[in-house]
């Protein structure tokens, strides 16, 4: 399968290595997206790279982490996603620039042919998770032991699902509720970012099916009118596609080092172009 490699050279530095395979045009197909996997802890050396792509604002951010391998995970995440979204740009990592909506989601500010390109980050212990499609998007990476989220149930479950994942327990002891509120957690996370809203005190407000699909499609059953009235939008309703639950689609997606959920700004997503790191470089699979 044909690869775009890049090599990167610093004065004063080894080389360093990206291969990106696979990158779209900048015209780049209607009904793509594509899930980069790839990997935080890397040497000092290759840390100091990326952070020399970022931004003053974004090295003080990191920079404000607690420990020291805290913030090189964080700088490494952030320039490597810069590297991949300037990529479809044909651009410079160093000259894609942000806009930020008012609860803090990123978009692209830099002009675009053809659709825009809309981008979400999750990274958790090692490993960050892009996704990037035609379309508002959402994802959620969660290292988190089901314990865990198993305890913040109140928070997480909207009524109706208290009462369905309660029925489960019931009738299946072998079932586990905890690993039901690791699923819900990350489907509802990912919703809300991609809705642009931020967690707190929300996930009670959107109802998904109980049991849920994996590795398949499936639309939220309900978000509640209050919570939609948080949406940032333009009065056309076109900033996010707008935002009733049949209008997203949800993926629960076990492809990735933890597990992971998907969410789109659309009712027919096409296949989805797994990438996923490795110390050998990149692979590829199509998801159908």
């Amino acid at each position: 399968m044909p690869c775009s490699g890049l090599s990167i050279t610093r004065r004063g530095h080894p080389m360093v290595d990206v291969e990106l395979w696979q990158i779209p045009s900048r015209e780049w197909p209607v009904k793509r997206l594509d899930v980069w996997f790839y990997r935080l802890d890397v040497s000092a050396e290759e840390t100091r790279y990326w952070q020399t792509v970022l931004t003053p604002a974004e090295l003080a951010r990191g920079q404000r982490l607690a420990t020291e391998h805290l913030r090189r995970r964080w700088w490494v995440a952030r320039g490597k996603m810069r590297r991949i979204l300037s990529a479809y740009l044909k651009l410079d990592a160093r000259d894609l620039t942000f806009s930020y909506g008012r609860r803090g989601k990123p978009a692209i500010a830099n002009p675009t042919k053809g659709s825009p390109l809309h981008f979400n980050l999750s990274h958790t212990a090692a490993w960050a998770v892009l996704l990037c499609a035609d379309a508002p998007v959402g994802v959620d990476m969660e290292a988190a032991e089901a314990q865990q989220i198993a305890r913040l149930q109140s928070r997480i479950l909207a009524p109706e699902e208290t009462a369905a994942n309660d029925a489960r327990v019931d009738t299946d002891r072998k079932h586990s509720a905890g690993t039901d509120m690791v699923l819900l957690w990350l489907c509802k996370e990912a919703l809300l970012k991609g809705l642009g809203i931020g967690i707190g005190g929300t996930m009670h407000q959107i109802q998904l099916p109980v049991p849920m699909p994996v590795d398949r499609w499936f639309a939220p059953t309900r978000i509640a009118p209050d919570l939609l009235l948080q949406i940032e939008d333009d009065a056309s309703c076109r900033f996010n596609h707008w935002i009733d639950a049949s209008q997203w689609r949800l993926r629960i997606f076990p492809h990735g080092p933890y597990p992971t959920s998907l969410a789109i700004a659309d009712r027919s997503p096409g296949n989805i172009h797994l990438l996923h790191e490795s110390s050998a470089g990149w692979t590829q699979l199509l998801v159908a």
